[in-house]
């Protein structure tokens, strides 16, 4: 009884020092704090708008890790984009094309196992009419470049500095 009861009290502090990690409406993933925004679709300028509204940015995804642990969250948590719609992300080549940098400012890693694929495709692969980052809900979350005039969910992260 002594053992069942030290870990309800240490998975109750777990869960008390995992909030206080984050604020409001930030959840925290691993040691990242994220918000899956499903209020409405935006296009990138405007999700990025509303992230920085919220004291972040759109997310970057800096490794393998992060990318599986955001995909497990947005599946457990159920908070799967509605319909077709994906998840906008904070990366860009704007301005470069071809050279992807996160809004961090740091480049982005490219290839599997971060961008995905379309009609056997490797992403990106939209040239000059695709230049904004999203996390693809028909290609299982991964990378793909989209239309930045496109509307799409924003993925927002607490504690991105930017540079872009």
């Amino acid at each position: 009884m002594a053992h069942k009861m030290r870990c309800l009290l240490l998975a109750a502090f777990t869960l008390v020092a995992t909030r206080a990690l984050c604020p409001e409406p930030y959840e925290a993933v691993k040691s990242k704090c994220y918000y899956l925004e499903l209020e409405e679709p935006r296009q990138w300028d405007e999700a990025r708008t509303r992230c920085q509204e919220l004291d972040g940015d759109l997310a970057v995804i800096h490794t393998c890790d992060d990318l599986g642990d955001l995909v497990r969250h947005i599946h457990m948590s159920q908070e799967e984009a509605p319909f077709n719609f994906s998840f906008f992300v904070g990366g860009t080549d704007r301005g470069d094309e071809g050279a992807w940098y996160w809004v961090d400012g740091t480049p982005m890693n490219m290839g599997l196992p971060y961008w995905g694929q379309t009609d056997g495709v490797h992403e990106p692969s939209g040239g000059e009419e695709q230049n904004c980052a999203e996390l693809n809900k028909n290609n299982r979350y991964y990378i793909h470049d989209g239309e930045c005039e496109k509307y799409a969910f924003a993925l927002c992260q607490y504690g991105v500095v930017a540079k872009l």
